[in-house]
């Protein structure tokens, strides 16, 4: 069964939402990024996405390639900082990378039928597996009746918190300019989606 006009777009900003935090930003990926924002930035209908949407489109255009590999290797690699960023539900929720958020996740996978495939380096908590895992539910919701149940789960108890917890982290962050302007994209547009989970 095709995925509906509304799910495809759903689809779409997940996997864009995922680009934006997914390994170290190439000169490709900002071309690539500046492309979708110049057709969906103000496009959306919800003042504050389109205005997070606008704000990441005027970064993108004045900042190098190099800047922002810089800023992510401050945040995310280097081994001097002082406290690491780590973007996962269990170490937001939890307070540690391996606790029962985790446990809980991976049993929900388990009874869903999905497993994290070797090549894929973060655990199934991190935000960029849980933003890919939301693309998954959505794209076989209308296949099996499994999907749509736990979609509201996933969505309500691991990717809302986390997301929560990495807007937070990334906001207080005096060197995340690029990432800072990522969370608040991402904020806004999981707004937007609880709103059509609640309206479904």
């Amino acid at each position: 069964m095709t995925l509906s006009e509304i799910d495809r777009a759903r689809v779409f900003m997940f996997d864009f939402l995922k680009s934006l935090f997914w390994e170290e930003p190439t000169p490709e990926k900002r071309e690539t990024w500046l492309k979708v924002l110049e057709k969906i930035a103000g496009q959306t209908d919800f003042e504050p996405l389109d205005e997070a949407l606008l704000d990441l489109k005027e970064f993108l255009r004045e900042t190098s390639p190099k800047e922002l590999q810089d800023e992510y290797y401050e945040l995310f690699v280097n081994p001097a900082r002082e406290k690491p960023l780590v973007l996962t539900a269990s170490y937001i929720i939890d307070g540690k990378a391996i606790g029962p958020t985790l446990a809980k996740l991976r049993k929900i996978l388990n009874e869903i039928g999905i497993t994290r495939t070797e090549n894929f380096k973060e655990p199934e908590d991190s935000l960029i597996f849980l933003l890919d895992l939301m693309t998954t539910l959505i794209e076989n919701s209308s296949t099996s009746n499994i999907y749509p149940k736990w979609l509201e789960t996933i969505f309500e108890d691991f990717l809302l918190p986390c997301a929560e917890g990495a807007y937070e982290r990334l906001t207080s962050e005096e060197k995340a300019y690029f990432y800072q302007k990522c969370a608040k994209v991402l904020k806004y547009y999981l707004e937007l989606e609880k709103r059509f989970l609640v309206e479904k």
